[in-house]
């Protein structure tokens, strides 16, 4: 711009050259433009920098250069760049996948997938300059306490010519499994740093507790070897003051004859007269005035020469199979004197029971049989399997390894699996009270041609003993179905029966047990429903469980409670099913007749199953 544009005033002379004042704008024969000019005016373009690409393929890959002591290998279609400091694994190893993504380790630690060295990117920039960015990161520091991470450690194995004889192992740090491993700070990552504020809160609470309980006494299942050394002695402290304290208890006792254990009047009546009317024989049953006299002879005598009844040792026996427990509280509390369970254990093992027909028990059916009357012989057989649980265990007393399946004689079936049934035949006369069992086999998946041999060697042992089988009863185990189809004779007339072949003027009557029948009908009432397994039908009409379910609605309370009906009965749980009470109330002639007087026609034919 000229001086044309600018004021005389504006400009100053200093010697032959001219300078402009100060601030001097210019104002002279300035262009004019107009609106639409300045509207008209192109942008200038937006200038767009094309980011230049080194690397667009693992095959370009193969002929670049690399750094000084980094190596190059391929694996399948990828390329592996390693750098080896003398250690067994590599410091660094960058794996470059077909698509151009990265997998970097660090002394054989992975990084995952979340860690931030995966923002770069091989493809923008030389192979030196990735190299050299990786070596920038910083390596998380790993965890503070070891005993909650992964160890990270690298070797140097030793050569022949080496001086050292063990290789070198360098520990580097405990890590999180999901430890990020490279970082842009030093420090720890986001998941080490977390597992460690859990450890230390976790460690507080330990220390809180040990600090709260160090001086208290241990309890009794406790297990010293894992406990405080201030804990074990308070407990023995504690310990030594009670037995000095029950010393002189029982010091004070013993000195002073005439203390005695006190109880209240009420009880002490009670007592006296329950011994008092044990004494009359005519008016109470003669085991109950065994039992009063019993332990009456019992509180007479010392500990070490007691002498038990056998009625009382039947008793103490039928009571402690019910419940141990029970009949230790029982016995401890001192009101009875009764047998200890070492005494229990030794008369239950007189007979050292194995599976399969026993001599011993043979023996004692004869004598039992000798004096029972002939009408009193007719025995019903019944067989059932019960779950044990499996194990192998050795006898001392009768040398044998027990807990293999054991189905007798000649009927060696996978013997070498442990048993995981018992399968026990019992018999119980008809006429009389007479009840024992006979044999049990340790089994496994049993079939029904086992169980027909196993029968028949019932059926024979007890006729050898006097004793006549007249029926079979089981459950509605499909094995024990398949039994009953192959002990059927086709060719008679009662298709439930089957001819003794020991005795075959008494035939045997196969009965499938009652309360299983009627558990399995009520059962598949449950399931007729629809979308159900099952749609029950009868002459057009249906059988549903959703009839018995409205009973509840149909029937005032006072009726309801006539039938026992609750609302466990309508429940569709496993224990529901399972109880043969509910069946037999639900299909009972009251609740029948309560259906067919204000069910409807559509709860016909449902009142006509329960009846």
């Amino acid at each position: 711009m000229c001086e044309v544009h600018f004021e005389r005033s504006d400009i100053v002379l200093k010697g032959s050259r001219k300078e402009l004042r100060e601030g001097a704008v210019p104002t002279l024969c300035m262009p004019k433009l107009t609106v639409a000019q300045v509207h008209s005016r192109k942008l200038p373009k937006k200038r767009i920098f094309e980011t230049k690409v080194h690397f667009k393929s693992v095959a370009s890959l193969k002929s670049a250069r690399l750094p000084e002591g980094w190596q190059r290998s391929f694996e399948n279609k990828n390329v592996v760049f390693s750098f080896y400091d003398g250690c067994d694994q590599p410091k660094y190893s960058i794996g470059v996948l077909y698509d151009m993504s990265l997998r970097i380790c660090y002394y054989g630690w992975k990084a995952p997938r979340s860690s931030c060295i995966y923002s770069l990117d091989i493809t923008t920039q030389t192979l030196h300059g990735t190299i050299k960015d990786i070596e920038s990161f910083s390596i998380c520091s790993g965890l503070d306490n070891s005993g909650s991470g992964l160890p990270h450690m690298t070797t140097k194995s030793m050569t022949p010519f080496s001086s050292e004889n063990a290789p070198t192992v360098r520990k580097l740090a405990y890590r999180n499994a999901s430890c990020e491993l490279f970082l842009k700070e030093s420090g720890q990552c986001r998941n080490c740093c977390s597992v460690d504020e859990k450890e230390g809160r976790l460690n507080q609470k330990r220390l809180n507790y040990y600090h709260m309980v160090k001086d208290q006494p241990l309890k009794r299942s406790a297990q010293p070897t894992f406990n405080l050394p201030s804990r074990i002695t308070s407990t023995f402290t504690a310990n030594e003051i009670c037995i000095r304290e029950l010393e002189a208890k029982v010091s004070t006792l013993l000195a002073d004859d005439t203390v005695q254990v006190e109880v209240d009047k009420i009880m002490s009546d009670d007592m006296t007269a329950i011994v008092k009317a044990a004494q009359d024989e005519d008016k109470i049953d003669n085991f109950y005035s065994i039992f009063w006299k019993e332990q009456q002879k019992l509180n007479s005598m010392k500990r070490n020469g007691e002498r038990y009844h056998p009625e009382l040792i039947k008793f103490c026996l039928s009571l402690a199979a019910k419940s141990k427990s029970a009949y230790e509280e029982l016995r401890q509390s001192g009101i009875l004197r009764l047998p200890s369970s070492r005494t229990l254990n030794d008369y239950r093992n007189v007979y050292c029971t194995a599976p399969g027909i026993q001599d011993n028990v043979l023996e004692e059916l004869k004598s039992k049989s000798l004096s029972l009357a002939s009408h009193e012989r007719f025995l019903v057989i019944s067989i059932d399997e019960m779950k044990v649980k499996e194990n192998i265990v050795y006898n001392a007393a009768t040398d044998r390894i027990i807990g293999f399946v054991d189905l007798g004689v000649d009927r060696q079936y996978n013997n070498e699996a442990p048993a995981t049934h018992a399968l026990q035949f019992y018999g119980r006369s008809i006429l009389s009270n007479f009840s024992r069992p006979i044999v049990f086999y340790a089994t496994k998946n049993t079939k029904a041609f086992h169980l027909v041999s196993m029968f028949w060697e019932v059926v024979e042992s007890l006729a050898r003993c006097g004793f006549t089988v007249l029926a079979l009863v089981a459950d509605g185990a499909s094995c024990n179905r398949k039994l009953f189809q192959l002990l059927n004779n086709s060719n008679l007339t009662v298709p439930y029966k089957c001819i003794n072949i020991y005795q075959p003027e008494m035939p045997i009557y196969l009965i499938s047990d009652p309360p299983h029948l009627l558990k399995t009908a009520c059962n598949c009432v449950r399931s007729s429903r629809p979308g159900g397994a099952r749609m029950m039908k009868y002459k057009q009409h249906f059988i549903l469980w959703e009839h018995f379910c409205h009973v509840p609605y149909l029937f005032e309370s006072s009726e309801l409670r006539s039938c026992k009906l609750t609302d466990g009965h309508f429940s569709q749980k496993s224990y529901a099913k399972m109880r043969v009470c509910y069946a037999a109330q639900l299909l009972s002639g009251t609740v029948s007749s309560l259906m067919k007087s204000r069910g409807g026609e559509e709860m016909k034919m449902s009142a006509w199953f329960a009846e």
